[in-house]
């Protein structure tokens, strides 16, 4: 049996959820029970299914590990407290951590993340361990920077209004009037004080995956946060221009942006100089081409299989 251990809500948004489902959905046949903790709100794009038994913040973790007879956990969220990881090692468990955001090493056993540093053998940072849901990317005979330009608009699974204003008021400059632009939220608090004087913008609200995977296939150019939709859209050759709205995307933006995959700015420059690099992207097919080639050579689509496969093997 393995425990996931996870942080997922609308402040810190679903990412992590995804990637451990991701991994699990992969270990279906090796592990007979799966079971993840730290699941309080449910998005409809991520199946579940995949799990034995799904257990809330609420419920006690210490006795969850102690009645299954737990003895390997995955760990996707910032766990501060050594005491705590500490007591989970003199139970016996081995811990094998996703994020690379942590101070210590002391009592992780494994630590997988293609941005964590690496420091010591226990970690595993290849690009070839970037975990994507297969089931949301698509199948492509033909160069995507050739069609018509529709623009995506994904700012991740947290909402900051601040963000979504500033974003939302470059995307209503009249130059890009002329593309078919599409914002995907993960909730209508925005859109009910928004009064639209364009009929090119369509809002989505937290979609199931074969709607977003549509959504995917159909868009060529994107904006984006540095969270996980940054992964999807560059795994679906989309041109992405990412906004990061902390430090942990931008340091994810910077990383895909410095292997040739995407292109970043800065939430801090202001709306001129993130228009200008958005409709520099629109308007220059050679950039997009070089891009896209980029990702169809170089991308990583089998992370949670090679995630997995690691795992099985610790």
């Amino acid at each position: 049996m393995i425990l996931f251990l996870v942080q997922a809500n609308y402040k810190i948004g679903f990412g992590h959820l995804s990637r451990c489902t991701s991994i699990a959905q992969e270990l279906k046949n090796f592990y007979k029970k799966k079971i993840i903790h730290g699941v309080d709100f449910k998005l409809k794009g991520i199946d579940l299914k995949c799990y034995d038994k799904i257990y809330s913040t609420k419920k006690n973790i210490l006795e969850i590990i102690k009645k299954n007879k737990i003895r390997k956990i995955i760990i996707d969220k910032n766990i501060n407290n050594e005491d705590f990881k500490k007591k989970l090692k003199t139970m016996g468990c081995k811990l094998i951590q996703l994020n690379h955001n942590f101070e210590r090493y002391k009592y992780i056993d494994f630590v997988i993340n293609y941005l964590a540093k690496n420091k010591k053998n226990k970690i595993f940072n290849n690009l070839k361990y970037l975990i994507i849901k297969k089931n949301i990317i698509n199948k492509y005979k033909k160069f995507k920077f050739k069609k018509k330009t529709t623009i995506l608009v994904c700012l991740g699974g947290s909402f900051n209004k601040k963000y979504f204003d500033k974003i939302f008021r470059i995307i209503q400059n009249p130059k890009f009037k002329k593309f078919n632009i599409i914002f995907i939220l993960p909730n209508r608090s925005p859109i009910k004080d928004i009064s639209l004087e364009t009929k090119n913008i369509k809002f989505v609200i937290n979609p199931e995956y074969q709607k977003l995977k549509k959504i995917y296939r159909n868009s060529n150019v994107g904006v984006s946060s540095g969270g996980l939709q940054l992964s999807e859209m560059i795994a679906n050759r989309m041109n992405v221009l990412s906004v990061g709205k902390n430090k942990t995307e931008q340091k994810n933006i910077n990383f895909f942006a410095q292997n040739g995959f995407c292109h970043a700015t800065r939430l801090n420059d202001n709306g001129k100089i993130i228009f200008n690099k958005l409709f520099n992207i629109i308007s220059d097919k050679y950039l997009r081409e070089k891009i896209e080639k980029k990702i169809i050579k170089n991308f990583s689509l089998n992370g949670a299989e090679n995630t997995a496969n690691l795992i099985k093997k610790l």
